[in-house]
């Protein structure tokens, strides 16, 4: 969700004693057989055994599908808005030989590089990726001409 983009959520539980849950402990340290490390100070606030802490975040990982050639240097930013722009899904970039073949990425990235091509020329404000540059694709140089970039490039050079 969008709350969780660069934030990390917690989910804490509550386990409850009853006739058919029994808790045997009720600090972690009294645990009778400790197998964690030291504590980590960060997540080391709580040492009531009633409670146990899930953190969540959304940081995608480069899925087995991302073809580098054709989609450039992953990001979780430019997989997403590749996803709305393509209206693919998680589940297409799962397999380079099923849902992702070679014809179909560089299908995506045509489609993907017209869409970042035409908001580079019409907003004169490039689409910009996590690491400040503009968003590549391969099909950005293939179609782009005389407005093409290539990976890396930061917008106030390609506006100068």
């Amino acid at each position: 969700t969008e709350a969780m983009l660069g934030d990390t959520l917690l989910l804490q539980l509550k386990l409850v004693e009853n006739e058919h849950f029994k808790l045997l402990y009720t600090d972690y340290g009294d645990s009778p057989n400790r197998f964690y490390p030291d504590d980590n100070k960060d997540f080391a606030n709580n040492h009531n055994a009633a409670f146990h802490n899930i953190y969540l975040y959304d940081v995608p990982t480069k899925p087995k599908g991302w073809w580098g050639r054709q989609f450039g240097t992953f990001s979780g930013k430019k997989w997403r808005l590749m996803m709305q722009v393509t209206g693919t899904k998680i589940e297409d970039y799962d397999n380079i030989l099923t849902t992702m073949p070679m014809s179909r990425a560089d299908a995506l990235s045509e489609k993907f590089a017209r869409y970042l091509l035409e908001q580079a020329k019409s907003k004169e404000t490039a689409v910009i990726d996590e690491d400040g540059t503009m968003m590549y694709v391969s099909y950005v140089t293939t179609l782009g001409g005389s407005s093409a970039w290539s990976a890396g490039t930061k917008p106030e050079d390609y506006y100068k």
